[in-house]
């Protein structure tokens, strides 16, 4: 609940900074408006690898739903499948139009978790589903710092904030929408796993996701129906952040590439940053084309990474831990704290020490993050 009531508020430091910067429409813009080009450079690396590991650890869990569903099918296959999900749901382009796609997939979660929940409670007791200890503090410090980035990175999608701001229809709407989507997240990844815990224990019967550990039955196949559904509604809108970064970085050096067999660029770089590319909203067979060149790419690029790290979930921490704690903790308050140098907000002392102290707490958590991540992946035996 800590990390529910620190990313509220930085979510709120977000929308003060995109008040601020109205024109930007990403964490990358915006540090190139405060640090420059290098700055900005940054920025893209660490948030375009986040968005990127996002989709594969979506692509993931519904190759897993996949295999659970139809027994007997083979890794490659359900992945490639889930591929294909993956690249028909980022067809969608426009995040104004996922605000469907964002109610599917909070049914698609509450549903499937309720269902999973009643059939755990008959579960635990039989044969092999025997319930295991629990504890209020664990004897090993690593798997608890790693169960802490797991929650740092369920609460990371301060890293899109920006768009979706950008394209909400009434910006001041915002805030509703933090607080619905941060209680909704606590819900789902705070107090659901709590109750799991508490009724099976440390069992090392149980899988992750936690409904994948019932047994075959209509419930489960409509459980993991339900899993899917809701695992491309979190790729659309990842994957359409991802892809148009993707496009508007690499698209007008292609085009500009083609066109320079024809005439001669004295400058590429600079001519290639006068190449228009098609907006989103525009729905003509060249922009489609493109938009499916560039997803297609991205789709296929995440099923080789999944195809060759198949535990790639272990990871996810360490991803948090690197990139999570800066975007969730350390970014919007240090943009908070340069609004107010910058005098755009009355100053506000208190606030400027509380952003500080969250800073150094994100500073904290990546380095032990990072520390129990590198040593938990180390000791761990890989097929």
């Amino acid at each position: 609940m800590v990390l529910f009531l620190i990313t509220t508020y930085t979510g709120f430091c977000i929308f003060r900074a995109h008040r601020s910067f109205p024109s930007a429409t990403s964490f990358p813009q915006v540090f190139k408006t405060v640090y420059g080009r290098q700055g900005q450079v940054y920025a893209s690396v660490c948030v375009y690898s986040l968005l990127l590991l996002y989709i594969s650890g979506s692509v993931l869990v519904q190759a897993r739903s996949i295999q659970a569903l139809f027994t007997g099918s083979a890794y490659p296959v359900a992945l490639l499948l889930a591929a294909v999900c993956c690249f028909v749901v980022i067809q969608v382009r426009n995040l104004p139009n996922v605000g469907l796609l964002s109610i599917i997939g909070f049914v698609t979660i509450v549903i499937p978790s309720i269902i999973s929940l009643v059939e755990l409670t008959n579960l635990v007791g039989t044969t092999g589903y025997e319930r295991a200890p629990t504890a209020l503090v664990g004897s090993s410090f690593v798997p608890a710092l790693i169960a802490v980035m797991d929650l740092v990175y369920s609460f990371a999608g301060h890293v899109v904030y920006f768009e979706l701001i950008n394209e909400m229809s009434d910006s001041s709407d915002f805030p509703k929408a933090l607080w619905a989507s941060q209680i909704i997240i606590a819900l789902t990844y705070v107090v659901v796993p709590s109750i799991v815990y508490g009724m099976v224990g440390d069992a090392t019967w149980l899988q992750s996701p936690f409904t994948l550990t019932l047994p075959p039955s209509a419930a489960m196949n409509s459980v993991l129906v339900l899993i899917i559904i809701h695992t491309m509604m979190g790729m659309s809108i990842n994957g359409i952040v991802f892809v148009r970064a993707f496009q508007l970085r690499l698209q007008p050096k292609l085009q500009l590439a083609f066109r320079q067999r024809r005439t001669m660029v004295s400058n590429f770089e600079s001519a290639a940053e006068n190449v228009k590319i098609d907006s989103p909203d525009i729905w003509t067979w060249s922009a489609a084309l493109w938009w499916g060149l560039w997803s297609a790419l991205t789709a296929l690029f995440v099923y080789f990474v999944d195809l060759v790290i198949p535990w790639f979930d272990d990871i996810i921490g360490l991803a948090a831990a690197l990139v999570a704690t800066q975007s969730n903790i350390i970014w919007p308050a240090l943009f908070d704290n340069h609004l107010f140098h910058l005098q755009m907000f009355p100053k506000s002392p208190l606030r400027v020490l509380f952003n500080r102290f969250l800073m150094m707490i994100g500073v904290f958590l990546m380095v032990l993050g990072l520390f129990a991540n590198f040593y938990d992946l180390s000791q761990a035996e890989r097929p």
